[in-house]
């Protein structure tokens, strides 16, 4: 029987491998097993990456939503519900996460720069959409 870092582990080496539906069972494995709270969000924030990358975005938000209960902080965990609204057609939404987070006063200048470069990639796409749409109604 492997312990909850261990499952950890073996699910990031999954994910590498870009074997996301084991990576998946690992990490549930590691949700059930963990005793400590940041092993639990993390292994959450990584359950919500294979969703992303197996273009299930609701599944996404729903773990990185559960990793945000833990720790309304974690960057990587806000930044990547961010990419999944954005999946969905949502960059309104996600916009005003990334804008909404930027400002919170806990965060490092680091994290603030993060959001900010988020926020203006998901702002440049949105234009580019725009703009591909106008060109395309002529």
């Amino acid at each position: 029987m492997e312990s909850a870092a261990e499952d950890k582990a073996l699910g990031n080496q999954a994910f590498r491998a870009k074997n996301y539906h084991d990576a998946i069972k690992h990490y549930q494995a590691a949700i059930e097993r963990a005793d400590k709270s940041e092993l639990v969000t993390q292994a959450l924030h990584n359950l919500g990456l294979c969703f992303l990358c197996l273009d299930q975005p609701l599944e996404a938000i729903t773990a990185f939503d559960q990793a945000l209960a833990r720790c309304p902080s974690y960057v990587k965990a806000i930044i990547n519900k961010a990419r999944a609204l954005e999946q969905l057609g949502r960059v309104t939404e996600a916009w005003r996460l990334l804008k909404k987070s930027s400002t919170a006063t806990d965060l490092s200048e680091q994290a603030r720069y993060k959001f900010a470069k988020q926020a203006f990639e998901l702002a440049q796409l949105y234009q580019a959409k725009v703009i591909y749409a106008c060109v395309d109604l002529k």
